[in-house]
């Protein structure tokens, strides 16, 4: 008699699991055909170190296959990921929810790929977006240098980082960091005392602005609260257009640089960071050239005006070297 309820109980339990199935499809499997055709998409359509959305049960093949992408499996826990400008996402068989997605980012491209959907959502703002310095690191050139004018390279070039040769810590490339609570991608450029980190980007098209931001990790002011500020530098050609500090406060610090006066043409723009005391300064750092949305005239070489379309904005993107 002590078993006369488990039999309900199986069935029950499998109504429960076929309901749940129903209103959640979990999709089949993805051939390598399609696999490789949607990594051929993404070769040609995708910035580097973009963010994709893919189904958990496509977990293995998803980081074989986007290994220079940031990976959400399933909806997204933390809505640091909504502050990319673009996002994809892989859909099979209705698998995918799209619906928290809307009220950020806009659809701008949908594709069928053998079994699956690819679809690319973009924030409004990308359309005024020139040039991302995070999705270019690997552009990037990075050294050290100090005030005696000796010179370190950092050359070595793993996990989207590129490793300073005196302290493996002093890196500059991409990361996640917690701020303000929630991790988050930025550049990582932890300055080294007595030294100063410096990242170069050569031939970037400039236009009306460099937006960004910049902090130290939540772990930092918890444990150091009394640390050393960081000196955070912009230099365009070599005139310094921006000089920060870091405060021993959490959450990000927004700037905005004008320079209209590089507008049109294609620069050389430096970050360097350089501290005092270098115990735990976990400094980050995002930024990006940003047109105005045509509403002002691009120099061109005749001296004329010509005024940018939002085509001719929002196109560039990293170039072949950086993919």
């Amino acid at each position: 008699m002590k078993y006369k309820y488990i039999l309900p109980v199986i069935v029950a339990a499998a109504v429960i699991f076929a309901f749940v199935r129903v209103l959640q499809p979990v999709p089949e499997p993805i051939t390598d055909e399609t696999w490789d055709a949607v990594e051929k998409v993404m070769a040609e359509e995708a910035w580097e170190s973009e963010p994709v959305i893919v189904h958990p049960v496509w977990e293995h093949s998803a980081f074989q296959r986007f290994k220079t992408h940031i990976l959400s499996m399933g909806k997204p826990t933390s809505r640091s990921l909504y502050n990319y400008p673009r996002i994809w996402m892989v859909i099979a068989r209705g698998a995918g929810d799209t619906d928290y997605l809307e009220e950020t980012h806009k659809l701008t491209f949908d594709r069928e790929v053998g079994e699956v959907r690819l679809q690319r959502w973009e924030k409004p703002e990308v359309k005024n977006l020139v040039f991302d310095f995070f999705s270019n690191i690997r552009q990037a050139k990075v050294r050290l240098f100090d005030s005696k004018g000796k010179t370190r390279a950092c050359d070595s070039f793993r996990n989207l980082h590129w490793t300073c040769p005196i302290r493996d810590w002093n890196r500059v490339g991409q990361s996640t960091v917690q701020v303000d609570g929630e991790w988050q991608s930025a550049v990582w450029q932890h300055p080294l005392a007595k030294w100063t980190t410096e990242t170069r980007f050569e031939n970037v098209p400039m236009d009306s602005f460099i937006k960004g931001e910049f902090a130290l990790a939540d772990p930092t002011i918890k444990k150091l609260p009394n640390g050393s500020k960081v000196e955070f530098r912009i230099l365009i050609n070599d005139k310094v257009v921006g000089k920060f500090a870091s405060e021993n406060k959490i959450g990000w610090k927004n700037f905005s640089i004008d320079t209209s006066e590089f507008k049109g043409s294609r620069a050389t723009v430096l970050f360097q960071t350089s501290t005092a005391r270098d115990a735990m300064r976990h400094f980050c750092w995002r930024a990006r050239v940003m047109s105005d949305g045509g509403k002002t005239a691009t120099k061109t070489p005749d001296g004329t005006g010509k005024k940018q379309s939002d085509g001719e904005v929002g196109s560039v993107q990293p170039s072949e070297e950086a993919r």
